[in-house]
């Protein structure tokens, strides 16, 4: 464009002036702060190192085992595999000759020296000691001396006594101690009953007895004491059965029979248990008596074994 001047003089044209571009200013990138980054990484490192913790703690049992069969793999692997064995060649073996010898003549069966008898595996001398205890203090009483228990077992025996008079009550205190001189014994007194507590002297000696063969099986023990408790005409009040046991390597099989009868017919059992030789286990016997000087005498006998299987 040309200005033009109404005063006629020519006005210097103005020089051009080139527009400078303008451009948006450069901006540096924010430098990071190192401070910040730091803090972040730290606390990822923490966040995995909880996360392995109780990955860790719960898995343990399994890491562990993993582990071994790990282990016990990679030992089998670097085990020497051994070599397989060569098989000799078969060698021809010539049996050698064997000489003919005359059969031994084997002696007769009355000749055979008899076979020797079984081992008693538990204490049968110890129940004959029961019974010989238990009908021996029944003896020892005055023929009206009522008595509410004699109960022996293991190496004791217990008895409550009703006297009538404190004559009867020393006569019997002093009968007591000739007959069970095997025993320590204590006497308690309380107006006109008397009570006996026995403990079997350590070292006594048990009789010296082996049972009868002929009841060697449980079924010839049953057997017998029903027969016996028939013959003796006793009462079976209460039977019964536990659950077998096994002690001291023996099978037994615990049994209880509650009887009654006359006092005379239920010693005469117990003597015959012994006299037969019955194989069984004694545990306990005890037994109460009233009346004993009547007729309409009433006598219960508690018996307690046990049948060896």
């Amino acid at each position: 464009m040309i200005d033009i001047n109404l005063l006629g003089e020519k006005q210097k044209p103005k020089p051009e002036i080139t527009p400078i571009e303008t451009t948006t200013p450069y901006r540096a990138k924010a430098e990071r702060r190192p401070g910040r980054i730091f803090s972040l990484k730290m606390i990822f490192l923490v966040v995995i190192a909880i996360v392995i913790l109780l990955s860790v703690r719960r898995y343990r049992e399994d890491i562990l085992q993993y582990g071994k069969d790990l282990v016990a793999y990679v030992k089998t692997l670097t085990e020497e595999k051994p070599e397989p064995e060569t098989v000799p060649e078969a060698e021809i073996i010539t049996e050698p000759e064997i000489e003919q010898t005359q059969p031994v003549e084997q002696p007769k069966p009355e000749e055979q020296e008899p076979e020797p008898a079984a081992i008693v595996a538990w204490d049968y001398g110890r129940s004959i000691k029961h019974i010989n205890a238990y009908t021996a203090m029944v003896r020892s009483l005055s023929q009206n001396a009522d008595y509410n228990l004699i109960s022996v077992s293991r190496n004791g025996i217990i008895a409550e006594i009703e006297t009538v008079s404190e004559t009867q009550m020393v006569e019997i205190q002093n009968a007591i101690k000739s007959t069970f001189s095997e025993y320590s014994l204590e006497f308690m007194t309380k107006g006109m009953l008397l009570r006996v507590w026995g403990t079997l002297k350590s070292g006594t000696e048990l009789p010296e007895i082996s049972p009868s063969e002929e009841y060697a099986t449980p079924e010839a023990n049953r057997n017998a004491i029903n027969s016996l408790s028939k013959q003796h005409k006793l009462t079976i009040k209460e039977q019964g059965e536990a659950a077998q046991t096994e002690r001291e390597n023996v099978l037994r099989l615990p049994v209880w029979i509650k009887l009654s009868g006359k006092e005379t017919d239920i010693l005469k059992f117990l003597n015959d248990i012994k006299e037969k030789g019955l194989s069984i286990n004694i545990t306990k016997i005890s037994g109460q008596s009233k009346n004993r000087s009547e007729i309409n005498e009433a006598s219960e006998l508690n018996f307690d074994f046990e049948i060896i299987m």
